[in-house]
């Protein structure tokens, strides 16, 4: 499974994109984490299409520092990490 942020280091907004992997899966669940562990966004039964492969998380109420993007999908899943500048 591959997936990324951009921009990355973000400030405002960011998007996670999800891999090919993902897309023939039928939804996933993307969830933003701080250092701590503690999820800070959540979004859950993201259908997959070519159309939308994309998430827009809303950074700018967050402080700045390293968070953790994770995507699961289909038992499987992902972690990257996103800068807030």
């Amino acid at each position: 499974m591959t997936s990324g942020s951009k921009p990355n280091p973000a400030t405002g907004e960011a998007s996670h994109c999800v891999g090919d992997t993902v897309k023939a899966l039928v939804e996933y669940v993307v969830t933003l984490s701080s250092m701590l562990g503690m999820p800070v966004f959540t979004r859950a039964g993201l259908p997959i299409s070519t159309a939308q492969d994309c998430v827009s998380i809303a950074t700018s109420h967050l402080p700045r520092g390293v968070y953790f993007v994770r995507v699961e999908a289909g038992g499987s899943f992902a972690t990257s990490m996103l800068v807030l500048q």
